[in-house]
């Protein structure tokens, strides 16, 4: 018999070990009190981000947060929720959003990872990048890691960053990204090589340049300097259509838009 996977985290797929089902007797997959009865679990089917926007934009809890983080790009500070699955035990029964707060001092986010995130968003305000930062994407490698050492699908990790000039941006994990090559950077190198590649060999510190330049030019960045290839980035606008954003041969591709 094959178990399988029952989605109660409210927009994602539970990660291996939460909530399998399918057994009619009670034994196995998670039933009443069996050992190893020779069920097998299946991995999780993976569907596109193109698909996981739509259950976003169907969302009230989902949609409540981006609303939140649109009205706080006039702020002078960062704001964000953490994404979670259920846990364990707790009676949770959808993915739990956790207002961040800053760091003593600081206008930025305190984004902490614990063994059921999955996901973040964030807003920047005036005077940032309207793009995701090297401190972001060591965020996203950092949630990657964190979901292969938990049973959390890679396809299932997601950034999300709304941006006071009106775009708002998400990168998506893939199954098919190779987690071995991923590396957490420390904040030293982002501080003094990093960030300084970002602004200058990217050209990412010219603020009044076009969302189009701003796109091509962190796309390069992330897969050249960071080293994270297989991730998927995408446009959404305020309707939540969604276009999915793609380099090729050094410069930008015209969006793909998502299917209706």
């Amino acid at each position: 018999m094959v178990c399988e996977f029952r989605d109660d985290t409210g927009g994602g797929i539970p990660p291996m070990g939460l909530n399998p089902w399918g057994d009619p007797f009670g034994g196995g997959c998670g039933g009443g009190g069996s050992g190893d009865d020779g069920y097998e679990y299946p991995e999780p089917p993976e569907n596109t981000p193109c698909e996981k926007i739509k259950t976003q934009n169907t969302n009230t809890r989902y949609k409540e947060k981006l609303k939140f983080l649109k009205e706080k790009t006039s702020a002078n500070y960062e704001s964000g929720f953490r994404v979670g699955n259920p846990i364990a035990g707790s009676g949770q029964t959808e993915a739990q959003f956790q207002q961040l707060s800053n760091f003593p001092g600081t206008p930025y986010i305190d984004f902490r990872i614990f063994n059921n995130t999955f996901g973040m968003m964030h807003s920047h305000y005036t005077g940032l990048v309207p793009m995701f930062s090297p401190d972001d994407i060591n965020n996203f490698i950092k949630m990657l890691i964190n979901a292969s050492h938990n049973g959390i699908p890679l396809d299932t990790v997601y950034m999300t960053l709304v941006n006071p000039d009106g775009t708002t941006y998400q990168l998506w994990g893939s199954n098919s990204i190779d987690i071995n090559s991923l590396s957490i950077f420390d904040q030293t190198v982002i501080d003094e090589k990093l960030n300084k590649s970002y602004k200058k060999e990217y050209g990412l510190e010219t603020l009044n340049q076009s969302p189009q330049s701003f796109q091509e030019n962190f796309i390069k960045f992330m897969k050249d300097k960071m080293n994270v290839s297989g991730a998927k980035m995408y446009s959404i606008n305020d309707e939540g259509n969604a276009s999915q954003l793609t380099v090729s041969g050094g410069s930008l591709n015209f969006p793909t838009p998502c299917p209706n």
